[in-house]
């Protein structure tokens, strides 16, 4: 699945059915989330750069879900090693091998005040329903008080 979203995104084929982009498409004529439309098309194209890893899973040797983790840290130089930790641990402890490769997340804490009127704005939007993030962006710099 991965590699056809890719060519539909290449090829632009989402505008045949009327979508803004693959990720619309995906989620309309799919029903997948963005999120997972994301982590594939990231996939794929980790994959152009893996060879012997997309020649594996195209081959059906190793699962998506250990080459979605396995892609996040593989290098040519690293592929084959992450294709033996694919083929011989669990999804767990590959979960886990990928973790301690990745650099630490960078957290930030942000603090602001909204009025009533966009309280109720920015749940939807936190919640992710549809069609709230353009009409918050429009709206939010003007009323949200950062504090220092």
């Amino acid at each position: 699945m991965c590699f056809y979203l890719q060519e539909v995104g290449r090829r632009q084929l989402y505008r045949e059915y009327g979508h803004a982009s693959t990720e619309d498409y995906a989620r309309e004529r799919l029903g997948f989330q963005d999120r997972k439309t994301r982590s594939l098309l990231f996939m794929a194209h980790r994959m152009d750069e893996l060879p012997l890893m997309k020649e594996e899973f195209k081959a059906g040797n190793i699962p998506w879900t250990k080459a979605r983790e396995a892609v996040k840290v593989a290098t040519k130089e690293t592929e084959e090693e992450w294709l033996d930790k694919c083929r011989k641990l669990s999804n767990r402890q590959l979960e886990d091998a990928v973790r301690q490769k990745l650099p630490p997340v960078k957290k930030k804490t942000l603090v602001f005040t909204l009025t009533d009127d966009f309280l109720g704005v920015w749940e939807q939007a936190r919640e992710g329903q549809p069609g709230t993030c353009r009409f918050a962006r429009r709206g939010f710099r003007d009323r949200i008080k950062v504090k220092a």
